[in-house]
């Protein structure tokens, strides 16, 4: 779990639409044991290749959101 990434949005983060495309990285020890949320983003690495961590999103009652990613942003892609 460590290497560069593209991530397109599916779900809007602070600062970035739904559809945008960023770039960052991934590095993380962790495990994901169950995963019931839509996905945040398609996210691909470095050759392409579909990356199976691709965060979470989900809608509260009354309106909230939170999201969660092992994805480190480094900038919007070009």
């Amino acid at each position: 779990h460590l290497g560069y990434r593209l991530a397109t949005l599916a779900s809007p983060i602070p600062g970035h639409a739904a559809g945008t495309r960023l770039r960052g990285h991934e590095f993380h020890y962790a495990s994901i044991l169950e995963h019931n949320d839509a996905p945040l983003a398609q996210v691909v690495d470095a050759s392409g290749a579909a990356v199976p961590e691709t965060g979470s999103s989900r809608t509260f009652d009354g309106g909230g959101r939170a999201t969660g990613s092992f994805f480190h942003l480094i900038a919007e892609a070009t």
